[in-house]
């Protein structure tokens, strides 16, 4: 019997808060060669500040969300590239990385798909100390309008993990916050009006190299980097593949008709009429993938 990725212990704390930290998912190795990557993207984007803000800023219409001078200023201050597994190959490799992608589908199943991936770096926001402070974040669940649209409560839809490609050690370094839990919660959450947060919101720490894994149902949100040095991250979405992708609607066949079964299904390829809703053995390479090695 294959083993399980997961331990009883990482299994109950991740369905009790919603969220779990894999140290040191990546090599030191790795985290070089993915930094870099992420550095040359941004250094060949041509799109200005203004307009890559813009461009990511949609979603707002959707939500009741505080946007200031501030908000902006932050936002100028994020490069963010879309369905980077078809920009390099060192993020296709991550798609399905055996330290992580059988976690994955121990929290959800074997007929997923990678709804997005993104690489983010967020530099130094203009920002004092005591604005951070009273910088009033996009509290958010992921999965766009689906949380407004569903009956409550909602499934586990997605699970999205974050590679940390830099430490995080001290509020301001632009990590992520979540309020544990929240995941199981109906409606939304409370602010404490002293502070302008959740209650029970907390800042997640982490060193380069560690993952972070949290469903669509947690509350979370990005704080400012408001720091000299570069926040730079990684984000891989999964889903069941009746849900719809994220940044892309479909791979080239250039790329597709050269990987390997598993990863086409990643990226949607089915054989049979219903693979999405009704899938046969045909149109779930995952299954005999995740049935090798589980790494440590």
């Amino acid at each position: 019997m294959t083993p399980k990725p997961l331990s009883d212990e990482q299994r109950e704390s991740f369905n009790t808060h919603g969220f779990l930290r894999i140290p040191g998912a990546l090599t030191p190795e790795t985290v070089a060669i993915l930094q870099s990557t992420c550095l040359r993207l941004r250094d060949e984007d041509t799109r200005s500040a203004t307009s890559r803000a813009e461009a990511n800023n949609d979603w707002r219409d959707h939500f009741n969300h505080p946007f200031s001078d501030k908000q902006a200023a932050c936002d100028q201050a994020r490069w963010e590239a879309c369905n980077i597994v078809t920009k390099d190959r060192s993020f296709m490799d991550l798609i399905d990385y055996r330290r992580i992608l059988p976690i994955v589908a121990e929290l959800l199943s074997d007929n997923i798909f990678l709804m997005s991936s993104r690489a983010m770096i967020r530099d130094q926001a203009p920002m004092t100390d005591l604005e951070f402070s009273a910088f009033r974040l996009d509290w958010h669940r992921d999965l766009g309008t689906s949380a407004l649209e569903m009956t409550e409560p909602h499934p586990r839809l997605s699970v999205k993990v974050a590679y940390w490609l830099t430490d995080l050690h001290a509020p301001g370094q632009g990590a992520m916050q979540v309020v544990p839990g929240s995941h199981r919660l109906t409606g939304p959450i409370t602010i404490n009006p002293d502070t302008g947060h959740p209650f029970g919101a907390i800042e997640i720490h982490a060193n380069s190299g560690d993952a972070l894994l949290f469903e669509q149902r947690l509350w979370h949100a990005a704080a400012p980097n408001i720091t000299a040095n570069p926040r730079i991250c990684l984000f891989f979405a999964y889903g069941f593949r009746w849900l719809r992708p994220d940044d892309y609607r479909e791979v080239p066949d250039e790329l597709m008709n050269h990987l390997p079964s598993a990863r086409k299904q990643l990226l949607g390829a089915t054989e049979s009429r219903y693979g999405y809703y009704l899938p046969t053995t045909a149109d779930l390479p995952l299954r005999s993938w995740l049935k090798g090695p589980v790494d440590g």
